[in-house]
């Protein structure tokens, strides 16, 4: 479930904000979890049936990378249900909060939860079916779970001509990610562009970050890099196009510009996890303490971060220390 976990992250941000004090949504955008979550107990506390507090406090676990209180998001996001049975957007984020938990776990989990996850999203689309992050939620089920327990490419696709319908526009972005998935990247790129923008723009981008991405892991890394530099002459400071670059330019071995392309991505945005690629390109030129200072760094944030990075990132680092 984790690359629709930003998608997922900016319908909140704009949920929350339209019936909460306005000062939550900066802190959710300027990562201040803490503070956000003080405040949002702060009005439960005063209304134990504000079912938006409940739903902000069910997703701080999420948004922060902190699997450990996936539980208590589990309970908080049940009882805004409880509440408010009828709201789209918590069944939404229960299934989100469930598959969350399932990345961070093992298979009996992933068959455990495959069901509930599917269930969740499939109401938030019946309660809201223009719901775009609810019809990206039942299309993440559906492409990444086995068909033995209900994924299915034939339904994702379904569902997206189903919403195309009501959402024409967005309908475009929906059907761009389910090519991206069946590897059919220039059709899905004719697809991003015939969107337009508008409010859309973060979800767009999105889109184009996957398929950009995409063509990376198919072993095209001159393609991936020509799009991220394409893509970064439009929108120069995202952070997460800087990443793909810097990761585009580390398979080609062109170190340094790969290093300048991740250091750029690092101040921007920190919490990226840029400091692994980091940590790589810096011990493949021979830096040993710049290459140790990222891979420590890396594994310091407090985000959501693929086990196999972590591995791979201790690794290195214990081979760095022992060298020096």
């Amino acid at each position: 479930m984790h690359r629709y976990i930003v998608m997922f992250c900016l319908a909140f941000l704009t949920f929350i904000a339209q019936a909460s004090p306005a000062d939550i949504k900066q802190l959710l955008n300027d990562k201040k979890y803490a503070e956000a979550e003080k405040q949002l107990k702060a009005q439960l506390q005063a209304n134990p049936k504000d079912d938006i507090a409940l739903l902000g406090l069910g997703q701080i676990p999420v948004l922060s990378g902190d699997s450990k209180h996936l539980a208590e998001s589990i309970t908080y996001l049940e009882k805004c249900i409880e509440i408010n049975p009828n709201s789209s957007a918590c069944h939404l984020w229960l299934g989100n909060t469930y598959g969350t938990m399932v990345q961070n776990s093992g298979m009996l989990t992933a068959a455990k939860y495959a069901s509930k996850i599917k269930a969740e999203f499939a109401r938030a689309v019946e309660l809201d079916p223009q719901s775009y992050e609810a019809r990206d939620g039942l299309n993440n089920f559906y492409l990444q779970a086995p068909g033995i327990v209900g994924g299915s490419i034939s339904k994702a696709k379904a569902n997206t001509e189903e919403f195309a319908k009501l959402q024409p526009n967005l309908g475009h972005l929906l059907r761009a990610s389910v090519l991206i998935a069946d590897d059919k990247f220039e059709q899905a790129q004719a697809e991003l562009l015939l969107t337009k923008a508008g409010d859309e723009l973060d979800t767009l981008l999105s889109i184009w970050l996957q398929l950009d991405l995409a063509y990376l892991n198919d072993n095209q890394a001159d393609k991936s890099a020509a799009l991220f530099q394409r893509r970064l002459t439009q929108y120069p400071n995202q952070a997460s196009f800087h990443l793909g670059l810097g990761k585009s330019l580390l398979e080609q071995s062109k170190i340094d510009p790969a290093i300048q392309s991740l250091e750029q991505a690092v101040h921007l945005d920190k919490n990226l996890g840029g400091q692994y690629r980091l940590g790589i390109a810096y011990q493949r030129k021979g830096d040993k303490q710049k290459a140790i200072a990222n891979f420590e760094q890396f594994l310091a944030l407090k985000i959501n971060k693929n086990s196999k990075a972590v591995d791979e990132a201790n690794t290195r680092l214990n081979e760095l220390k022992k060298a020096s």
